[in-house]
């Protein structure tokens, strides 16, 4: 098994997935981050405007569903290294314990 490279500050443990495999995944999570700065950025600009509320509201909605997406790939990216840690269940545990709260 190959080492994965450290994404989010979690320890390098051995992995299924290669070295490649888990860059490409740290980009398209940096590459989501960017697209929800800009999309926050751009229901501020409609705050600014005045814009109606439902449109705001629709672009919120947009956001929250993207972040939801966004939880579940951090989320994806990490269960095998934590299903092969000693303590991974309760890791896993403790992830999905954040993604369901509201």
């Amino acid at each position: 098994m190959a080492v994965s490279p450290p994404i989010w500050g979690l320890p390098k443990t051995p992995t299924r997935t290669s070295s490649s495999d888990a860059m490409d995944k740290k980009k398209d999570i940096i590459n989501r981050l960017k697209t929800l700065q800009g999309h926050i950025g751009g229901i501020e600009a409609m705050v600014e405007k005045d814009e109606s509320c439902d449109a705001i509201m629709l672009q919120l909605r947009a956001l929250s569903s993207s972040l939801k997406r966004l939880q579940y790939k951090v989320l994806s990216t990490y269960v095998d290294e934590c299903l092969e840690e000693e303590d991974g269940k309760k890791k896993l545990l403790k992830m999905l314990d954040y993604v369901g709260r509201d």
